[in-house]
């Protein structure tokens, strides 16, 4: 299968990285990034499953208890971003919670300035509204401005039909539904 293949792959980097002790440093980034993008892919495999079921509606919560600042440095992993996550456990799904952020962060690089998208994720702990996660990025200066209307019919699939080569808003609409089984609402 396509995840075994990049696990081999992914392997075959990582005994390299570990043996080779002359690599030039530039190189070793390249490679560790590289790296993150395989086990990206392959988390992008085990997505696929998911999304199926929680098309079907037949998606089961799995929540266990995660440390946050741990699950998003492993889910970060290759990107390049900043990060504001103050070190605390809370009781999630992380397949689901990743299948949500790994949209978001996709679509903050695809979507945001074409050269420098300033990419910040930040995660709170919020009295009121619980385990808040939010991704922001540098808007495209060559395109429109989202409204409000405009992201809620992405989210919905009501929306007009994408023109961009690179998106079509399922994952928008994946988002809303993995949301939907966690209880939670996105905007």
């Amino acid at each position: 299968t396509l995840k075994n293949t990049m696990a081999d792959a992914a392997g075959l980097l990582d005994n390299y990285l570990e043996e080779a002790t002359e690599v030039p440093t530039s190189m070793r980034t390249k490679l560790e990034l590289s790296l993150a993008s395989l086990w990206r892919g392959m988390r992008s495999c085990r997505y696929r499953q998911v999304y199926m079921n929680l098309v079907k509606g037949t998606y089961t919560m799995v929540p266990r208890e995660v440390n946050v600042r741990e699950f998003l440095s492993d889910l970060t992993k290759g990107r390049m971003l900043a990060l504001d996550m103050p070190d605390f456990k809370a009781a999630l799904d992380p397949v689901l919670l990743a299948l949500i952020l790994d949209n978001a962060l996709s679509n903050a690089s695809k979507h945001g300035h074409p050269s420098n998208p300033n990419i910040h994720l930040t995660t709170q702990n919020d009295a009121s509204r619980g385990l808040v996660f939010r991704v922001t990025n540098r808007a495209n200066p060559n395109k429109p401005p989202l409204t409000a209307a405009f992201v809620s019919a992405r989210f919905d699939g009501t929306g007009p039909t994408s023109t961009d080569s690179v998106s079509d808003g399922i994952g928008l609409q994946h988002t809303r539904l993995a949301a939907k089984a966690f209880g939670y609402t996105v905007t």
